[in-house]
């Protein structure tokens, strides 16, 4: 990044007070989303839901991410005509209970609107619609071969086309691979680069039977969004009867991920424009389609969404209301005038309880007008809105809606989810923490009968090994270790043949991730038995690690000669030659060193530790190289190693936190670390590190975990409490965050990421339980990040039977009704004991194994407690 630049980042943090300055206590503790993002969108969906149903701010209702329409599908809302509109509030009903309620002012009447996700299916039985399109699914032929991705909406055809063409499969770094059986055709490859408006991105080669056919590069062939077609004329060379296509990024490419919008296999060939129009789909002898026109491929049980509508008249005359009804889809929906019923993509109805009539019909716009409503004088009028996905279309009733609300409120309020292990006095933060928990399972899948622990609705929908390896410690340590089991089962079946993981092209972090996410699994539930199950998994990785080692030789220039070799950082940074992948080998091989011990395999232990130390001197020697001064005197490593630094010192810095917690791998005195930490921390805006991410003027928010992590891994609880409410402070107030958002007031605003972003839920319970029991090495320590203002007459702190390294853990801390004196009660850890066990409290150290009483299982000290004075 240009020097000038970095000084404009700079002069902005400079200018923009970091408002927690100069505040009270209390107000350093306080929870008031003072940071909340300008605009957020909240989940109604159930847990493990097929259909990720959203609500924005505005109180859209949204569907069928990406999209072009304010970046999802469809759009649906209803509000008042003619009348001057402004919005009052949002806000859930409970922390538990995502049912999200929305209020207008609408000129003289006020407009609440409630959007939540049916959970009863007796109130109104829905028959699930038939699969869209059969006749070409029989005669569908490619078979899907490699793991990647369908992308729906990922482009804007510039002519009329088959609407294919606007999705695409995407390959991450990988191989598009499909197979087809025939001895030859006629291979039509269908392309709309929809991302690059420049040559020699996107280059890919398009091989058959593992002969390249055609080097295709998009924006040679078409503008940007312009659809168009390759021919192959194929024949199966290999004898076996099929076709082996593959379309991979060409090796000039710098874009490194493959793509195809749209696959066929003619006899003979249709006229180029039959085939992009789609009128030729009928003559092929195989299809295979994106995904635009069909149902996605997340597609389930009938489903009903319902927003109940109440108009309230609170002014003293009689009020005539003109209430609109809008859907707004790319997927052209039409208005079924018999039906009263709103059609989209003949599998998604909306259906209204009061009769209206077609005021636009549009490509991508449908409005309804309700017959005009007369509100007398302080009363009231309720309407229902319903969205049926994959189901036929049904008008509900308001008394159906309200019974379906009032069963959806007993559902969530008894729906077992793990909310009973983490207990603080702070409500505001309490409520966070449980709606954290909810989010976690809201945004889960089964796949193949596993449960997916994905990290958010939009786009991260689905196993990021990276991100998923922490939602899984997260609610292993909430005491779900079984449910995680099963997660962890469905990340290990990623495992390439060669025993590598490389979901992400170039990733080798994943590597280091697996082997920690199972070394992490066996530490919380002791099962050895399991840990032998999986052990073919840790010998394989670590087989193939020394592999990826080699593959850093070939180039004897290369900066990372003999390390990791070059690879994706992720966090704000590319492939390059850099540090964040080698963090995580370290942190892997740790881990396998460790389970090797505990299985007794003393030689593979040794060798591994051998491996170990080899790649940590090695790491030692290139970061002495690399150090650089930064412009407070800080000796700090950046992750990229390229010099001189283009980017922001901060910037992708992830990884090396998470290498000092929960990594461990640098001792407290580590110079690198020191400085590093240091660079890291002169770099706070709202309590947060900003310019760490992809946004060089961006918060991370859940960076504030990983920082908040290395500060208690520091025996810095108290800045880490502080952290926690920064962080908690950038959620919006109803319980999610946004991956990455700017300062608030910034001229400029933007976001980054998914939202709801559950790795950042994740890591807020992670940061809240680790500030009160917390794992240093051999050692549990207690209380550490205990905010002082939790420290109130008559209320508890408790961790209720969590998992830890140590074992199942319960503590209690109970401030006596004075507030002068607190009781901490320690149920001890069930399969290990820690070296030490401590209690922070006012500043002080207490060994609990010499100051405490112990009796049985449990061990407890009294304290006494001191008033903290107001800064």
């Amino acid at each position: 990044m240009k020097l000038f630049k970095f000084l404009s980042i700079l002069l902005l943090g400079l200018l923009i007070k970091d408002l927690n300055a100069g505040k009270s206590l209390e107000s350093q503790f306080q929870l008031d989303y003072r940071y909340a993002p300008a605009e957020w969108q909240t989940s109604i969906c159930l847990p493990d839901d097929w259909q990720k149903s959203l609500i924005d701010k505005n109180g859209d209702l949204l569907y069928d991410y990406p999209g072009t329409i304010g970046g999802f599908g469809t759009r649906i809302n209803f509000y008042i005509n003619d009348k001057e509109k402004v919005w009052k509030d949002q806000k859930l009903f409970d922390a538990k209970t995502p049912i999200v309620e929305t209020t207008w002012k609408f000129g003289e009447v006020d407009l609440k609107t409630e959007f939540f996700a049916v959970t009863d299916e007796t109130i109104k039985k829905l028959k699930p619609l038939p699969p869209n399109i059969k006749s070409d699914e029989s005669k569908q032929g490619f078979q899907p071969v490699s793991s990647h991705e369908v992308i729906y909406n990922a482009t804007q055809p510039i002519i009329d086309c088959d609407p294919e063409f606007k999705s695409l499969d995407i390959g991450w770094g990988k191989s598009l691979k499909y197979r087809l059986k025939s001895r030859s055709t006629n291979l039509v490859f269908g392309f709309c680069e929809g991302h690059w408006d420049k040559i020699d991105q996107r280059i890919m080669e398009i091989k058959v039977d593992g002969v390249v056919k055609k080097i295709v590069d998009a924006i040679k062939v078409a503008k940007k969004n312009e659809p168009f077609i390759v021919t192959i004329e194929a024949k199966d060379i290999t004898g076996d009867g099929f076709l082996d296509i593959e379309i991979s990024s060409a090796p000039d490419a710098s874009d490194l991920n493959p793509v195809l919008n749209v696959l066929w296999a003619f006899d003979k060939l249709p006229t180029k424009e039959s085939i992009i129009s789609g009128e030729a789909n009928n003559q092929s002898l195989a299809f295979l389609r994106s995904g635009a026109e069909t149902p996605p491929k997340h597609t389930g049980p009938p489903r009903t969404d319902l927003l109940i509508v109440t108009i309230s008249n609170n002014t003293n005359t009689k009020q005539d209301i003109d209430g609109i009804v809008q859907v707004r889809s790319s997927y052209r929906p039409k208005y079924i005038s018999e039906k009263n019923m709103i059609n989209i993509r003949d599998w998604r109805m909306v259906n209204i309880s009061e009769k209206a009539k077609l005021n636009i019909q549009e490509k991508e716009n449908v409005k309804l007008d309700l017959e005009k409503i007369s509100i007398e004088a302080g009363e009231s009028k309720k309407i229902v809105v319903s969205v049926n996905s994959n189901a036929e279309g049904m008008k509900w009733t308001v008394s159906e809606a309200e019974k379906a609300l009032e069963n959806a409120k007993s559902f969530w309020a008894n729906y077992d989810l793990p909310y009973n292990v983490i207990e603080i006095p702070d409500n505001a933060m309490q409520d966070q923490i449980d709606g954290a928990i909810r989010n976690i399972y809201q945004a889960r899948e089964i796949k193949n009968g596993l449960p997916s622990f994905q990290v958010g609705p939009t786009q991260y929908r689905g196993l990021w090994i990276v991100d998923g390896a922490f939602i899984l410690e997260t609610i292993a340590s909430l005491n779900r270790a079984t449910e995680t089991r099963a997660g962890i089962k469905h990340m290990l079946s990623f495992q390439k043949p060669d025993g590598s993981f490389e979901k992400i092209g170039q990733f080798w972090k994943e590597n280091g991730i697996v082997l920690w996410v199972i070394d992490r699994h066996f530490q919380l539930t002791g099962d050895d038995k399991w840990l032998t199950s999986n052990w073919s998994v840790v010998e394989k990785i670590m087989n193939f690690i020394p592999v990826l080692r080699e593959r850093s030789r070939k180039d004897k220039d290369a900066l990372s000669y003999d390390f990791i070799p070059s690879g994706y950082s992720d966090g704000g940074l590319n492939i390059d030659h850099e540090y964040t992948n080698a963090y995580w080998i370290l942190i892997g091989i740790k881990s396998a060193v460790n389970m090797a011990k505990k299985k007794g395999f003393t030689e593979k232990a040794d060798k591994w530790q051998k491996e170990y130390d080899d790649l940590w001197n090695r790491y030692l020697t290139l970061a002495e190289r690399d150090l650089i001064t930064d412009e407070f005197g800080n000796k700090m490593l950046p992750i990229h190693m390229s010099r001189p630094l283009k980017d922001q010192p901060q910037k992708g810095q992830w990884a090396f936190m998470h290498a000092i917690y929960p990594g461990e791998i640098f001792e407290n005195d580590n110079p690198i670390m020191q400085g590093t930490l240091a660079n890291i921390s002169t770099n706070i805006q709202e309590g947060l590190i900003y310019g760490t991410g992809w946004d060089d003027e961006g918060l991370w928010n859940y960076f504030g975990s990983f920082y908040g992590h290395a500060l208690l891994y520091q025996g810095e609880g108290q800045k880490a409490a502080k952290t926690a409410y920064a962080f908690a402070n950038h959620a919006s107030p109803l319980l999610v965050w946004r991956e990455e958002q700017r300062v608030k007031g910034h001229p400029e605003p933007h976001w980054v990421g998914d939202m709801p972003h559950n790795w950042a839920s994740a890591e807020f319970i992670r940061l809240v339980m680790h500030m009160l029991i917390f794992e240093r090495k051999n050692e549990l320590h207690l209380l550490e990040g205990l905010p002082p203002t939790w420290l109130q007459a008559g209320k508890r702190t408790a961790i209720n039977k969590a998992l830890t390294r140590f074992g199942e853990v319960s503590i209690v801390f109970d401030v006596d009704e004075n507030g002068k004196n607190a009781t901490l009660t320690v149920d001890l850890p069930t399969h290990q004991k820690p070296e030490k066990l401590i209690a922070h409290l006012n500043g002080k150290s207490y060994d609990l194994y010499s100051l405490g009483t112990k009796q049985g299982n449990k061990i407890w000290i009294n304290l006494r407690l001191k008033k903290e004075r107001k800064e």
